[in-house]
């Protein structure tokens, strides 16, 4: 019994000796990291570029195609005449080589050939052309915008699933191969009217592939919600429909003035014209709507996505002798991460310690240590409720705040620059029709049959035809009978 009383003395005083050694009975500290990913560099589209240097060079150049081409028809309106700096006077006189060296089979194909070839950089308005010369500078240039898409495609590689990259790259190329071959050839045809029959044709082939390049369009109509996965597609093609309608502008402002004096084809592809623009606006405007809400997530700048995607791993326990009968808990470590972008693939990862033992070893543990109040928490998982919060807070609401309203900023420039300011342009190029030309259209529609079809673009589009529900082969037999 003495034993045991003597024993419990010198516990008691060890203890006590133990508790006295410390500086802070009432104070624990903390310490944490980010990773470089919870910090904003850029968007991944702009890898690299600094906001005010983000340009759209091969879109300007497609704008220069379709005002100097649309300027050569003689019909300019007023908001055309705005966009007069975008003539491109080399280009034009390009463009008038072109249609007086094919001026008996298609002067307005080789011109507009013409005028895309020297707006590339392809060809000089000092080049004598032939029908090889003039095919071979159209692909060239055609080999330049499928360039700029793969280099933006090969920046999302570490944002997008490598298997969407690879299907819409190897889709995309396809794609542009088929739809720009047929309409070069047209230019080796040998008769005037062959020309003008292969032109056709080949922008009903043009059309049909709508498709492969408006991802998604049938949400857009139906005012659905794309999933996640659903717009990354639509951000990894996005700049691709960008080229396919000004192809559709391109071919569409080619055919209206080859087709100047014909009352029957006129009409027609004056009111495709418009119909098109109308689309092509409109789905770049919710294309771009659905790629910044799906980064931004909802435009939530005080959490963003990184609080509800917060997750922790296991805590890691640091136990001490901190006197010679039992061991204490000192430290406490925690992994937590985070997507700042829903759409990004990366991690944004925080390494946080709290030091409870003794303040004299703290010296032995190195780094940027925080005096906090006594973690809070009557036992071991209210402790670690309580670090996980503190993480979640760092995140979510500090490297948060500072993360998104940059990547806001990049998000706008990078698609004013790339889509946006590219409607101007194409509303500027919408036809004015009289009214003979929309009597002449009624005359063609008089025994129209009305479709259920929701899209009143392509209701509209069939009003053209003696059809009912089938676009495509509607216009199919419309344009060429």
């Amino acid at each position: 019994m003495n034993c045991i009383y003597q024993f419990l003395v010198l516990a008691s005083f060890v203890f006590i000796l133990n508790e006295g050694l410390k500086t802070n009975t009432n104070s624990d500290y903390m310490r944490w990291e980010t990773t470089k990913e919870c910090n904003f560099k850029s968007y991944p589209l702009a890898s690299d570029i600094e906001i005010s240097n983000i340009k759209a060079p091969v879109a300007k150049l497609q704008d220069s195609v379709l005002v100097t081409v649309a300027s050569m028809g003689g019909d300019v309106n007023t908001a055309l005449s705005a966009l007069h700096d975008l003539v491109d006077v080399q280009a034009q006189n390009a463009a008038s080589k072109y249609a007086k060296r094919f001026a008996a089979v298609a002067p307005k194909l080789s011109a507009g050939m013409g005028v895309f070839g020297a707006v590339f950089g392809i060809i000089s308005s000092q080049t004598t052309p032939d029908a090889s010369d003039a095919v071979d500078a159209a692909n060239r240039a055609i080999g330049k915008l499928t360039y700029e898409v793969n280099m933006r495609l090969d920046r999302m590689k570490h944002y997008v699933n490598q298997e969407i990259i690879k299907l819409v790259r190897d889709d995309l190329e396809k794609q542009f191969k088929e739809m720009t071959a047929h309409w070069n050839l047209c230019l080796k045809e040998k008769t005037k009217e062959a020309p003008n029959d292969c032109m056709r044709r080949s922008f009903n082939k043009l059309q049909a592939k709508e498709a492969h390049f408006l991802q998604y369009s049938d949400k857009m109509n139906h005012n659905q919600k794309p999933t996640v996965d659903e717009v990354r597609k639509i951000e990894a093609s996005l700049e691709s429909f960008r080229d396919y309608a000004f192809f559709v502008v391109y071919e569409l402002e080619i055919l209206i003035q080859t087709f100047k004096s014909d009352n029957h084809y006129l009409p027609i592809y004056k009111k495709s014209l418009q119909l098109n623009i109308d689309k092509f606006a409109k789905y770049a405007k919710w294309a771009v709507e659905q790629v910044k809400d799906a980064h931004l997530y909802h435009g939530d700048i005080r959490h963003g996505y990184c609080a509800e995607s917060f997750k922790c791993g296991a805590v890691d326990e640091k136990w001490e002798w901190t006197n010679p009968l039992w061991k204490s808990n000192t430290e406490k470590k925690l992994s937590c991460h985070c997507q700042m972008d829903q759409m990004s693939l990366e991690l944004c990862t925080i390494h946080i310690a709290v030091w409870m033992g003794d303040y004299k070893s703290l010296v032995n543990n190195p780094g940027s240590w925080t005096r906090i109040a006594e973690l809070e928490g009557k036992d071991k998982e209210d402790k670690v409720a309580n670090m996980k919060d503190r993480a979640k807070k760092v995140l979510s609401l500090g490297k948060t705040y500072s993360y998104i309203p940059e990547l806001k900023k990049m998000l706008d420039k990078y698609w004013d620059e790339s889509i946006l300011n590219r409607i101007k342009v194409w509303v500027a190029l919408k036809p004015k029709m009289s009214g003979d030309e929309y009597a002449k259209l009624h005359e063609m529609t008089k025994n129209f049959k009305f479709t259920t079809y929701q899209d009143p673009g392509i209701n509209q589009l069939l009003e053209m035809a003696d059809c009912d529900f089938n676009f495509q082969p509607c216009m199919t037999d419309l344009i060429v009978k």
